[in-house]
């Protein structure tokens, strides 16, 4: 899943280098792309209290992004394992596919009260799989 943005000017230091914190809100961009396309509604998980937090996450830079610089920030699903969903991440520089950085992150599926999940709800494991079958 692609996802395209223009670096803003509040994303940036006074040398107008983005800070590293907004990778991860990039990769969020990202992440819910793929849960729209997936057919994952995110905020009905939420009204049903069902959470994905992150347990781990990581983004290895390589070059900076600038302000005004379009990017493209490339996401993938993996295969599930258990109630467990890992993203991967690729930040590019439009034009030229430039890499910025890449990351991951992964996430538990909980229900608070209930903990972390042992396995997806039937409807999203469904979902993810058709997805990734496509």
């Amino acid at each position: 899943m692609e996802s395209e943005l223009a670096v803003r000017f509040s994303e940036c230091d006074p040398m107008g280098v983005v800070h590293h914190a907004n990778y991860f809100v990039w990769f969020e961009v990202g992440r819910l792309a793929v849960a729209r396309a997936a057919g994952i509604d995110v905020r009905g998980m939420a009204k049903e209290r069902v959470f994905m937090p992150v347990l781990h996450c990581e983004c290895r830079f390589r070059e900076s992004a600038r302000f005004d610089d379009t990017i493209l920030v490339r996401t993938a699903l993996l295969p599930p394992r258990a109630a467990r969903l890992e993203f991967v991440y690729e930040v590019m520089r439009l034009p030229g596919h430039v890499p910025l950085a890449s990351g991951r992150t992964v996430h538990a599926v909980i229900v608070p009260g209930r903990g972390m999940l042992l396995s997806l709800p039937a409807e999203m494991k469904q979902r993810i799989e058709e997805f990734l079958n496509q």
